[in-house]
């Protein structure tokens, strides 16, 4: 198990049910300890600079790891993690293709207020 899963307690998809703060498995945070610091530091400067390309708000008990599974499904991963008492932000990364076949990366920010029930998704291009 990773530093940071065994300082907060993770446990990946086998966390206690009750809490339901997290969908964050060894895999994920595995890569995220593995993904280079100076390189996370030149996306999160990147992606507060701009503008967003889309931004999505969702209201519901369920919506935060379905949010997670579709990104896991659609090739993103883990890079940033930050657990707050009521908040739970998780940034996510993959590399893509332009339309005209450069490399590009897409980023996605999720951050789910546990009080509230809500969900926000945000993406960047980049």
């Amino acid at each position: 198990m990773s530093s940071l899963s065994s300082v907060h307690g993770y446990r990946g998809s086998h966390r206690q049910r009750e809490n339901k703060t997290l969908r964050i498995t060894d895999d994920d945070l595995d890569h995220m300890n593995a993904f280079p610091a100076g390189r996370k530091l030149e996306l999160m400067a990147k992606i507060m600079s701009r503008t967003a390309a889309a931004n999505v708000v969702l209201t519901g008990n369920n919506h935060y790891e379905r949010a997670i599974l579709r990104l896991r499904r659609d090739d993103f991963q883990l890079i940033d993690l930050q657990p707050q008492e009521f908040l739970f932000t998780s940034v996510w990364c993959r590399k893509c293709r332009s339309v005209i076949g450069m490399p590009r990366l897409q980023v996605a920010m999720l951050l789910w207020v546990s009080e509230e029930k809500l969900t926000h998704l945000t993406t960047w291009r980049i």
